[in-house]
């Protein structure tokens, strides 16, 4: 636990952070509000930040001006910080998806490659955890779409807690990964 809450400022600086480290990209706060307690499921027994978003992108033939919205398509998304450890509670990045669902590009990483990049992000965001839950997942690589097998576009991880031998599903940690990009776009504790 930090000395004291982290105020707005140092909720957005962490929150920038945490977009840089999983979008790779920059961002700009558009709202943010304090919640605690039963207010919200990702918030019970704890103090958070919740931070929407919308990504930017350098805009080099524009002068006068640093940055730009990105446009087209779904560039926001919201970040959650514990608000008494700085930790990440959620992250979620609505992006933008071209054509009709289901068909998407070739994937540039296989769900096994997934799995292993959402067990990277749980050692690294959340280290302690990664021996109170299940890791074992099942490998679901085709989804049924207008009558034909075809490609997830998204790959999702569910990893229950378990304590002493007993599983809390509604305790868990969650991972959804952009098949086509390999991008993180759901992560939450």
């Amino acid at each position: 636990p930090l000395a004291q809450p982290l105020n707005q400022q140092q909720a957005e600086e962490a929150a920038l952070t945490y977009i840089r480290e999983l979008a790779g990209q920059e961002a700009v706060i558009q709202s943010a509000n304090f919640m605690e307690g039963d207010q919200y499921w990702e918030t019970v027994g704890r103090s958070a930040w919740n931070l929407d978003f919308t990504l930017t992108e350098t805009a080099s033939e524009e002068p006068g001006s640093s940055e730009r919205m990105m446009m087209p398509g779904y560039t926001s998304g919201r970040v959650m910080v514990n608000a008494r450890t700085g930790e990440l509670i959620a992250f979620n990045w609505w992006q933008y998806m071209e054509g009709p669902y289901g068909e998407t590009e070739t994937p540039v990483l296989t769900w096994e490659q997934g799995y292993e990049k959402a067990i990277e992000m749980i050692a690294t965001y959340h280290p302690g955890r990664i021996n109170e839950i299940n890791t074992r997942q099942r490998s679901l690589q085709q989804e049924m779409m207008n009558g034909q097998m075809g490609q997830y576009t998204e790959y999702y991880y569910y990893f229950p807690r378990v304590i002493e031998g007993i599983v809390f599903d509604e305790n868990n940690l969650s991972i959804g990964i952009n098949a086509a990009t390999g991008t993180i776009t759901n992560y939450t504790d």
